[in-house]
């Protein structure tokens, strides 16, 4: 079998400019509304200051802070749990349901054999 010939990426110069220019009114018409609607061009993520020391309460609020995130990391593991129960009584409930049809597909064979 003979190889293919790659295409040759040679382009018409007027093709090649009309190219460029769509890239540019692109690039353009991107920075324009960039310009508009700053937050939603913003990639970068504002990092969080934390809180400062001279908050009168600043230990209180961590503690309620951390209970927070455990009561939430319970909570995921509570529903994973509760997921994976509701998996094993679907799969077990398929499985039997799959041998009650496998019996009736086996005593319907027994009742043709006998009837013959």
């Amino acid at each position: 079998m003979v190889p293919k010939k790659r295409q040759s990426k040679r382009i018409k110069a007027a093709q090649r400019y009309k190219i460029e220019k769509r890239v540019r009114e692109h690039h353009r018409k991107q920075r324009k509304e960039a310009k508009k609607n700053p937050q939603k061009h913003n990639k970068r993520s504002r990092k969080d200051p934390g809180i400062p020391n001279s908050f009168p309460f600043k230990e209180e609020l961590l503690n309620e802070i951390e209970k927070q995130k455990q009561q939430a990391a319970e909570e995921r593991a509570k529903r994973k749990e509760e997921a994976a129960k509701e998996r094993a009584a679907r799969k077990a409930a398929e499985k039997q349901q799959q041998q009650q049809e496998e019996e009736e597909s086996a005593s319907e064979a027994e009742e043709e054999t006998e009837g013959k």
